[in-house]
């Protein structure tokens, strides 16, 4: 499962028009699941070919989620609430063979870019380190809550100015 902004739904990840106006979700490092992409599931695969819930196609932008890949383009930390629960119930009511309550899942939370965006404003509380920590705690405590059995792989913000 993945949560996160554009970049944890593979947003313009090929690079040329007309591709990088989509969002490529089956190569996204956390939760794609095309054959021939590098990505945890299909590493995961080799160990267990029973995975379940890795991105198989691309979607159009701001899709609100896809497979168990519930990043949404433009999303900040304090959306992942709502990816939470898409997680949840697509989990349960799209994917018969998962235990919700004993099988073991893996959570990738990458999430930020955006919200250093808010940074760059003077005085705005929105871009504070303060906000985006309460934010996230918030939601390490809802996975805790929500999602039994779970790993939580949380992968920390890149330097955005050679992107931005």
């Amino acid at each position: 499962m993945a949560m996160g902004d554009s970049i944890s739904a593979g947003f313009a990840m090929k690079g040329f028009p007309p591709a990088d106006f989509l969002e490529y979700r089956d190569w996204v490092f956390s939760i794609g699941g095309d054959d021939s992409a590098v990505t945890i599931p299909n590493w995961l695969k080799h160990y267990n070919p029973d995975i379940k819930g890795a991105a198989q196609d691309w979607t159009w932008p701001m899709t609100k989620g896809e497979w168990l890949d519930g990043a949404v383009s433009m999303a900040k930390v304090e959306a992942l609430p709502d990816q939470i629960q898409y997680l949840m119930n697509t989990a349960r009511n799209s994917y018969p063979g998962i235990n919700w309550e004993e099988d073991w899942k893996l959570l990738t939370i990458f999430v930020g870019a955006n919200n250093l965006c808010d940074a760059c404003k003077p005085k705005d509380p929105l871009g504070t380190p303060e906000y985006w920590e309460a934010h996230l705690r918030q939601v390490l405590g809802l996975v805790q809550k929500h999602i039994p059995k779970v790993f939580v792989n949380l992968v920390t913000i890149f330097n955005i100015s050679g992107v931005w």
